[in-house]
């Protein structure tokens, strides 16, 4: 039986491009997780910071539900007749919304399309009210803002939805419109939960989180919206893309940082988001934010599109014969 012998350590190597390339990824990595462990952001995403504050916006949400809901149980033991008006107007409008989903959906209709086009009637209904209050609080001024142009984008691309359900040419445009009104749409929660609320300067982030996602007037442009979008786009609606629609997708965006960049930098109009407020920050700042903003969109609309651009269309069942 031979001897083991122990192995013969020379001299090391030399590393070569490889590995010097390597370490100095390793380095950018560990400069680049020292400055998210310094920043605000990462405060934020820390486990108890984070839990903390959902906890306590519910809580307050919760509070603030316990009490309408309280006063409205005071207001109909003192008057039972609005009970019974109450029940009335209850019934009539399920019978209102019982003949109106026969009428859009009928049964040749398949059941995730059926969802889908539920989802964006709510939206319809939803952004509609959104659109009323925006404009009759700040007018046309509004339209500066992302959040603003995401919704209408999705009102519109929710509208050409339903009116695309029977097939046809329309559905093509409506496929690209609402892939791009959901990549929008996600943007615009995912820059209010992780860049706005945050970077607040009030420095209370369960005072920003609630004003920007519960208030009344953001819950719907900032949270539900775009929530029901993406589960209608991912989970139900039966698309079909070509290829590069993903970079249609977040044309949008990119459209809307053509305008607004240089309108802050001609001081033409100043915001309204402190991300594109170039003569306030340096202007290694301004590129970080663009590089960082911009390539999270590219990558959101190929992750969304990834699962769509596979797989046949789901097809709808004959459409009943009358006797």
């Amino acid at each position: 039986m031979k001897e083991r012998h122990p192995a013969h350590h020379g001299p090391k190597e030399k590393k070569g491009p490889a590995g010097r390339a390597f370490l100095t990824a390793l380095e950018l990595l560990a400069v680049a997780l020292s400055f998210l462990e310094r920043s605000r952001i990462a405060r934020f995403l820390s486990t108890k910071v984070a839990l903390d504050t959902v906890v306590e916006v519910t809580a307050r949400f919760g509070r603030d539900a316990g009490h309408r809901l309280s006063t409205c149980v005071a207001v109909f033991v003192a008057e039972p007749r609005l009970i019974a008006v109450l029940v009335a107007g209850v019934i009539v409008c399920l019978h209102l919304l019982a003949w109106l989903l026969r009428r859009l959906f009928p049964p040749y209709v398949a059941g995730r399309v059926r969802a889908a086009a539920l989802l964006n009637c709510l939206i319809v209904v939803l952004e509609c009210m959104a659109a009323v209050r925006t404009f009759t609080k700040s007018g046309i001024g509004s339209l500066w803002f992302y959040t603003v142009l995401s919704n209408l984008l999705a009102l519109a691309a929710s509208v050409l939805y339903l009116l695309a359900l029977g097939g046809g040419r329309l559905r093509r445009v409506a496929d690209l419109w609402r892939y791009a009104a959901s990549v929008c749409l996600t943007v615009t929660c995912l820059v209010v939960v992780f860049v706005l609320v945050p970077t607040d300067r009030s420095g209370d982030l369960m005072t920003a989180a609630q004003s920007m996602l519960l208030s009344e007037d953001m819950r719907i442009q900032h949270l539900l919206c775009p929530v029901m979008s993406f589960v209608s786009f991912v989970f139900f609606e039966d698309v079909r893309l070509r290829r590069g629609d993903w970079l249609r997708a977040a044309l949008p965006t990119f459209l809307y940082a053509a305008v607004l960049v240089p309108a802050n930098y001609l001081r033409v109009y100043e915001g309204p988001y402190p991300f594109l407020m170039v003569h306030s920050q340096p202007w290694q700042t301004s590129v970080l934010w663009s590089a960082a903003i911009l390539g999270g969109v590219m990558l959101l609309s190929w992750l969304l599109g990834r699962g769509k651009a596979r797989g046949p269309r789901e097809p709808l069942a004959p459409r009943p014969e009358w006797r």
